[in-house]
């Protein structure tokens, strides 16, 4: 005779299989309901964000890029080719993204940049469908696609910067020469500081201090090599060197930083990480 407590036994069973059965499938769904992938169709997940091309991106760039594409609050985009830094308001209706009218900066700059604007200004004149995947922002129109990846602060010290353009009297000149001549600065981690002018190498020390984007680096007495350039090199050889002299208050927006000198706040410097592509 089987005893009660042997048909509970046999019940529970039973009843095993069943419970796993449903724990799998309340898995699934809530598998099914949530986005592994990090992809997200909210707007406001843009916003305080910038966005830089990547390298395929770059090679349908006029001047080779990189696009930049930053996001503020009420709808606010700026955006950035390589020359004029343009802006204006975006809205949103699901995965269409409309730009409004944008207005910019109105600097001549040499080629290969000097048609960017333009292209970015076609680019966004029409509505263009946009994605969100994790840190990768995609940009599509018809069969043209712009992706884009969340740029990431760096950080002053370990980062070799490479100067973009001077600013002089607050007015911010970029040329050919610059271009050409490419001068960098470096601040390692034991505070040496090493460089180059567009004409000549430079050694320092220097300190980093404050953090986030708001920073301050003092430079010691800075010497350099005696090289003799030519007159339009050793310009910005001097733009350069009166910008580091003394303390710099110092801006960092992901691959972009800002000097500018305390004692004449007149001149500055740009200056983008080398490559910039880096820890995009």
């Amino acid at each position: 005779m089987e005893h009660p407590r042997d048909r509970r036994h046999a019940v529970r069973v039973r009843l095993l299989p069943v419970l796993a059965l449903v724990a799998a499938a309340s898995l699934a769904l809530a598998a099914c309901g949530s986005d592994s992938s990090g992809s997200t169709s909210d707007p406001a997940a843009l916003v305080g964000k910038t966005y830089v091309s990547d390298e395929a991106t770059d090679r349908v760039v006029p001047g080779g890029g990189p696009l930049t594409v930053a996001f503020g609050e009420n709808g606010q985009i700026s955006v950035n080719g390589g020359c004029n830094g343009q802006g204006g308001t975006a809205t949103f209706d699901g995965d269409t993204m409309t730009v409004g009218p944008m207005v910019g900066t109105m600097m001549a700059c040499p080629p290969p940049h000097d048609t960017v604007d333009a292209w970015i200004t076609k680019l966004f004149g029409e509505p263009l469908t946009w994605s969100l995947d994790s840190r990768t922002l995609t940009l599509t129109r018809g069969d043209q696609r712009i992706s884009l990846n969340e740029r990431v602060t760096r950080a002053i010290a370990g980062t070799t910067w490479t100067v973009t353009a001077l600013v002089r009297n607050e007015a911010v000149e970029s040329s050919a020469v610059l271009d050409r001549v490419k001068p960098t600065l470096r601040i390692g981690g034991d505070g040496v500081f090493t460089g180059f002018t567009g004409c000549n190498q430079m050694r320092s020390d220097a300190t980093v201090t404050g953090s986030g984007s708001d920073q301050t680096i003092r430079f010691g007495a800075i010497a350099t090599t005696r090289k003799m350039c030519a007159p339009e090199v050793t310009d910005v050889e001097r733009a350069v060197l009166a910008v580091l002299d003394g303390d710099v208050t110092a801006e960092v927006d992901g691959d972009s930083l800002r000097l500018t000198n305390v004692k004449d706040s007149t001149i500055g410097l740009r200056l983008t990480a080398t490559p910039a592509t880096e820890g995009k």
